[in-house]
């Protein structure tokens, strides 16, 4: 591209727009003003010359010449009609095809930002994805999440259509699995609500006036869903129209998993969404496309089972080069290599239904923590999860019950039943005291660093876990904080601890640690909410609020046994709590003066 120089019928037609003939002499004046042009036309031959502009809606977007050479008669006056009815075709075809551009780069750089912005690095499968975005682009996207348990779901979807829109769903339906994986949701489960979620999109895209272009576009998805369970080594899938996952031995060996067939995303057929457990050995690699390239190409299997043992980056990039020829439309492979927890960092203790599950619960925990050396703060706070947990599932679960205790990155408490309705789950707030839950701030046993949520979790297609959460804070000051569990008055009214800001308390038992209990909370009462005095009554509190509700489920002296061990256990922890509110009240007083 190079400037047009002035006094030229290049530079007038793009002033004028007004196509013109132009007579080629020798000596012409305009050609002295542009030397390179006119030695061009004297070798050529030309003799004669039409400039037209091309332009669109009164706006210049070039110019096109046409010449005549030797014996050719040069142009007349009714050559300009033709040359100006094949520009303006030309400009039009320019116009759409920079439009298409424009709005495919923009489409690109949407669901480029709505696709994981950073490689996951779960501590249970090493991950890593192809991509080849083809001629159209498209609506094909994936997503690696960590969950609960050393579990990773593994999600590959792709949305019919091409453009912003379909970008939009695309992003549209990641957001949606990410809130829902959060649930703990089985994956048939988390599969179906998704549906119910892309039906939904799709009944608000069929409403919208029929001159609006998505109202041509119906709304159609298919999508893959692959949790993995470390502890267990097996991997639950299901799918929605997407073609069935490859596994990969260590061996190099390879099968593809038959996994039955779910509907479509948002489609019209209501069947159920099967799911299918297999078990998959460490060091296995599970290959995902949107595609059916991988059953249909025996090149990319032998590639697949060559890298084996490759690093999961450059196997990518050697299915990239096998698919070369490829390119037409989009394909995203979604690859994860599955690694074994050790089983020392994993214990799985099966429980009775009776209320010695509680005291056996805690002893286990407590050796098990014990052997793994994490701190007294945090075993502190892993037994009063363990024993909500487990008094939780005894009351309203069902046998068979199992706790299983995970130390991976963070410490997982998981207690499971056989009852099929979920909990919900509540977070606990700062100054909540009302309000199940348990804040503290433990460090982690091997870096120092405040560790991160603990959470029983459904562990199996048939159990439903109490879920309870230890949310760890830090306060102002960088000292720890802990807040002890309370109990609701609606699912716990016979439980003691139920205390409120106005100072309402529930009743009590007319056992003496539950009388205690009332005492230590209607003092609590008296004081500001936060406050160090009301912290340590309400901790003092708890500690006879959890032997009131050991001693109310236990009818055998073994158990009355644990309790009076479990106070002296608690004793210590009381102490510190009331030194701490002393020296606060000295400087308190201090200050005062």
């Amino acid at each position: 591209m190079r400037k047009l120089p002035y006094g030229t019928p290049f530079s007038r037609v793009l002033a004028d727009l007004r196509p013109r003939v132009v007579p080629l002499e020798e000596g012409g004046s305009w050609l002295a003003a542009d030397p390179a042009r006119a030695e061009a036309i004297e070798r050529s031959g030309a003799h004669s010359l039409i400039v037209a502009p091309l332009a669109l809606r009164g706006q210049a977007l070039g110019v096109v010449s046409f010449y005549r050479h030797g014996a050719e008669d040069p142009f007349e006056g009714e050559d300009i009609a033709l040359t100006s009815d094949v520009c303006a075709h030309a400009a039009l075809c320019i116009e759409n095809a920079r439009r298409y551009t424009r709005e495919r780069t923009i489409a690109a750089t949407v669901k480029r930002r709505l696709l994981p912005q950073r490689q996951a690095t779960p501590s249970t499968v090493e991950v890593s994805h192809l991509h080849l975005p083809g001629s159209g682009g498209g609506g094909a996207w994936f997503d690696v999440i960590e969950l609960a348990g050393a579990r990773t779901a593994l999600v590959l979807g792709d949305v019919a259509g091409h453009g912003v829109a379909t970008a939009n769903t695309m992003g549209q339906l990641r957001m949606v699995i990410q809130s829902l994986a959060a649930l703990d949701l089985q994956p048939d489960e988390l599969m179906a609500r998704l549906s119910d979620t892309a039906a939904r999109l799709a009944a608000e895209r069929a409403a919208l006036p029929i001159g609006d272009p998505l109202h041509r576009e119906p709304l159609t998805a298919g999508c893959l869903i692959a949790v993995y369970d470390s502890v267990e080594r097996q991997c639950t899938i299901v799918r929605a129209g997407l073609p069935e996952p490859h596994l990969v031995f260590p061996d190099g060996s390879s099968t593809t998993l038959s996994v039955p067939a779910g509907p479509v995303l948002a489609g019209t057929d209501q069947a159920p969404f099967p799911a299918t457990t297999v078990a998959v050995p460490a060091g296995s690699t599970l290959a995902i496309g949107n595609e059916d390239v991988l059953a249909s190409s025996p090149q990319l299997r032998s590639v697949l089972g060559q890298g084996a043992a490759q690093p999961l980056d450059e196997l990518c990039d050697a299915l990239a080069y096998a698919m070369r020829n490829r390119y037409e439309t989009e394909k995203l492979i979604l690859l994860a290599r599955a690694k074994a927890l050790p089983a020392e960092q994993v214990l799985t203790l099966p429980l009775p239904a009776g209320p010695e599950a509680a005291p056996r619960a805690r002893a286990a925990a407590r050796r098990q923590l014990e052997a793994w050396k994490v701190d007294e703060d945090s075993t502190f706070t892993a037994e009063l999860i363990v024993s909500e947990l487990v008094g939780n599932a005894v009351r309203y679960g069902a046998p068979p019950l199992r706790l299983r205790l995970i130390l991976d990155g963070m410490l997982t408490c998981e207690v499971s039943d056989a009852v099929s309705s979920a909990p919900h789950l509540k977070h606990a707030r700062t100054v909540d005291e009302t309000d199940e839950g348990c804040s503290s701030s433990p460090h982690s046993p091997t870096t120092g660093a405040p560790t991160t949520k603990h959470r029983g979790r459904r562990s199996g297609r048939s159990s439903s876990p109490v879920l309870h959460s230890a949310q760890h804070t830090r306060s102002s000051a960088g000292c720890p904080t802990r807040r002890l569990p309370a109990w609701r008055p609606d699912r716990h009214a016979h439980h003691p601890f139920c205390a409120c800001p106005a100072g309402r308390i529930s009743a009590m038992t007319d056992s003496a640690p539950g009388q205690k209990a009332c005492e230590l909370l209607a003092q609590a009462s008296r004081h500001p909410v936060a406050s160090p005095q009301r912290n340590a009554l309400v901790a003092e509190a708890a500690v006879w609020a959890q032997l009131e509700h050991a001693a109310s489920m236990d009818k055998h002296a073994a158990v009355v046994v644990d309790v009076e061990s479990a106070l002296a256990s608690f004793a210590d922890s009381v102490q510190k709590l009331r030194s701490e509110v002393g020296g606060s009240t000295e400087r308190t007083k201090l200050s005062q003066k």
